[in-house]
């Protein structure tokens, strides 16, 4: 399951990204690790984007649980150049079968 809610913001050379993931509410969650991809760039309507992926993994079980709930957190990640253009963010199991993800813009804070 991909991150449902995500936003990124840039200033002073820091990324600051929060996100609500979805937890089986059955699952006891001793912590989240957040890991971040090597970037990687893009053309999109004649422009280069730079895209910076985020993993957000946790052991979660194979079936389909019976209810979630929303975890919101958020984490800062340097980007002293403001290179990066989005980030793409992933729930992921450390045991996957399957994956998917979220594009967010990281936006200029002003």
């Amino acid at each position: 399951m991909a991150p449902e809610s995500v936003s990124a913001f840039v200033r002073n050379g820091e990324i600051t990204i929060k996100m609500t993931v979805f937890i089986d509410a059955n699952a006891t969650i001793n912590s989240l690790n957040v890991y971040t991809g090597l970037g990687y760039s893009s053309v999109k309507n004649n422009k280069i984007i730079t895209t910076k992926p985020i993993y957000v993994i946790y052991d979660y079980l194979e079936e389909v649980p019976e209810s979630l709930y929303p975890y919101t957190f958020s984490f800062t990640m340097s980007d002293q150049d403001s290179s990066i253009n989005e980030i793409i963010s992933y729930l992921y199991d450390k045991d996957p079968v399957t994956s998917r993800g979220t594009t967010t813009t990281v936006k200029k804070e002003m």
